[in-house]
Formats: structure tokens, sequence, C-alpha cells
């Protein structure tokens, strides 16, 4: 009975020291507002939109909120192993939720677009300008200055000559244009937000190889 005792405690001792850490995030989406993809003829595109808005929800504290993200505008540069690299940009990214006191702003620069499918999907990074809320919200998302990465797919382009845009690259070849709101998308914080404390990890490794010792001493 006490080796399997032993044997469960050092085996949770391990489990739990293996565990990864999870990182808080914000899905959203979608936009109640299209981005406009217009190509150039050479390879490049256009890209515009006016001041983003849609739900946003917090899967650090399951609450439902709201994200803006100021309007896009830059053309990138032609596209290289289905990927469109953007120039220096900066948005605004939100998320507020009317019901707690949770919200941050981050600056947000995007620096690829992939395009495999008709669905675009934009990748960047953000860093945090303002945060405010609950304990458990702010221990969830760091502080002023912490990074994340951002990233949304859009839904499929509504092109204005359906022959002319069945992929991005594809419109980037033309100079028509088409529409797509954000489909879904993440702001995932870089750092780590539930973790195991240097004192507990201690004890548990101790508690682990405790029990290991233990059930090797008995089986001799």
């Amino acid at each position: 009975m006490k080796s399997r005792l032993f044997a469960s405690v050092a085996t949770l001792g391990l489990l739990m020291l293996a565990s990864s850490p999870e990182a808080a995030q914000i899905t959203f989406g979608p936009s109640n507002q299209s981005i406009t993809y217009t190509g150039n003829g050479n390879g490049s595109v256009d890209i515009f939109s006016p001041t983003l808005t849609g739900p946003a929800f917090d899967t650090t504290n399951a609450a439902i909120g709201s994200f803006s993200l100021t309007g896009l505008d830059f053309t990138t540069a032609p596209e290289v192993g289905g990927l469109f690299s953007i120039p220096a940009n900066s948005e605004t990214f939100t998320y507020f939720n009317p019901d707690t006191p949770d919200t941050f702003t981050q600056t947000v620069h995007f620096t690829e677009i992939q395009d495999n499918t008709p669905q675009p999907k934009f990748y960047g990074t953000a860093t945090t300008t303002a945060i405010s809320g609950d304990a458990a919200f702010l221990a969830a998302f760091g502080k002023v200055g912490d990074s994340f990465l951002i990233d949304f797919t859009s839904n499929v382009l509504e092109c204005h000559h359906a022959s002319d845009c069945a992929t991005l690259d594809h419109l980037a070849s033309t100079q028509s244009r088409a529409d797509a709101t954000i489909s879904a998308a993440e702001d995932l914080y870089v750092g780590a937000t539930t973790h195991v404390s240097e004192p507990i990890s201690l004890a548990m490794l101790g508690t682990a190889l405790l029990g290991f010792g233990v059930i090797r001493r008995r089986k001799a």
C-alpha cells in the first residue's frame, strides 16, 4: 500500500513539474467592418480598412468583451514563398469588457500575410501600452511593455470580379479589388501566466525523488 502511495505521489509530482505554462489569450472576431485588398498588377497588394470592431473573448477569465483595431493602410511587398511582407506600420488594438474593469491597449505591428488559401492570414506583434483590471486579469496579461503575438484570418475574399482573386497572390497580379471581414483572431501573451513557484516546485521535486527512492529500496 505504501509503495503504491509513494508511486502515486512521485508520479503526480513529476507530472506537475512537466506541465507547460499557459499563456493568456484574447480571441476576437468576426469584425463588423471589412478589409479592402487591391491588387496593383506587380505582385503586391494595397491593404486598407476603417477601424475594425467586434466581439472578443478573454480565455483566462472566460469573459466576453469587445475589440477595436485602428485602420490598416499599407502596401505589401511582392509575394515570396506564400508570404507577403509588410513595411513599417502601426495600429492600436484595444480589448474592453463592459462588465468588468478589464481592459488593455496595445501598439500593433503587422509583419506578414500568409496566402495559400482564399482566406489571407495576418501575423504581427503587439506591445501593451496601457492595462487595467482586476487582480486575475492583471496577473494573466502582464504589464505595460509586455509583448504579444497577434494574428487573424479573414473570411473568404469577396471579389469585385470573381475570376481575379482566388487567392491574394492571384489578386496581386491584377488591379482588381476584394473585401473580407476578420473571421477569427487571437492576441496571445508571450509571457507565462500560470506557473509553479520555485519553492513549491522544489518541494514537489523532492517528494517525487523521495517516493522513487523509497520504492527502489523496497524492491532491493
